[in-house]
């Protein structure tokens, strides 16, 4: 793997993270807030088995 591949983000904006939060885990929640801030695609399957 090359250096500087996969890189580690953390979002900014807590107040829309724990608006999302409300109603979704920590993981989902971080995951759309710094899609959002980041102006990205996301894809998330809520499938539960």
């Amino acid at each position: 793997m090359k250096k500087g591949f996969i890189v580690v983000e953390k979002y900014k904006d807590s107040s829309l993270f724990n608006t999302i939060h409300v109603e979704l885990d920590s993981g989902e929640s971080a995951a759309i807030t710094l899609a959002l801030e980041k102006d990205l695609p996301l894809i998330i399957d809520e499938k539960k088995v």
